[in-house]
């Protein structure tokens, strides 16, 4: 019986493990939901400061991190996808009462603004009912070798990799060329023998 196994604890007090997955659905929502206005404003403020410190050399400057997805562990990343799904839902809703419980959950406002604006021009979620979020195994931590995975949101431009190229496939084509390869040693063993 799976009494009082709800959710998975991830060795946090309660309190804990709702802020941090709070965090972690407002960075994934953050990520992709990028203030264009913002980002011109904060690049011409690095290039007014790296006008005026000429110093500074190309190599010093560090690489934008990548903005539309969020690498976790595999556990984080199970326990995030309920949540993720109820603020994309919400979102869809698009009223007044979704509005406040999409506030209660994403812990800043102007991604929720964000999200509910892209989401009421069509832009997000319009074609799907549920699974707004995918996870792919991206390796092992150094540190303690848990295994990670990187969480991305479903946009209109994802496209899913694989697809019927995994591991199962490229089996059964190396056994069906296996199997013909040794069909044709038979035919050409049979045809030697006469």
């Amino acid at each position: 019986m799976r009494h009082r196994k709800a959710n998975v604890k991830l060795g946090r007090t309660a309190s804990h493990r709702r802020m941090m997955l709070r965090n972690m659905v407002t960075s994934l929502f953050d990520g992709y939901l990028v203030d264009e206005e913002a980002e011109k404003a904060k690049e011409a403020r690095r290039a007014a400061a790296q006008g005026a410190d000429e110093k500074r050399s190309k190599s010093d400057s560090r690489p934008r991190r990548q903005t539309n997805r969020l690498v976790t562990t595999v556990d984080k990343a199970k326990a995030l996808r309920p949540l993720v799904d109820k603020v994309a839902i919400l979102a869809k809703k698009g009223d007044v009462p979704s509005y406040r419980r999409a506030m209660g959950i994403l812990t800043k406002g102007s991604v929720v603004n964000r999200l509910f604006e892209e989401v009421k021009k069509g832009v997000l979620f319009q074609e799907r009912e549920c699974g707004f979020m995918t996870m792919g195994r991206v390796g092992v931590r150094k540190g303690d070798a848990a295994v990670m995975a990187a969480v991305s949101l479903i946009t209109p431009d994802y496209v899913k990799v694989g697809g019927k190229t995994g591991r199962g496939r490229r089996r059964r084509e190396d056994r069906s060329r296996r199997v013909e390869a040794s069909r044709k040693r038979q035919a050409e063993l049979l045809t030697s023998e006469e």
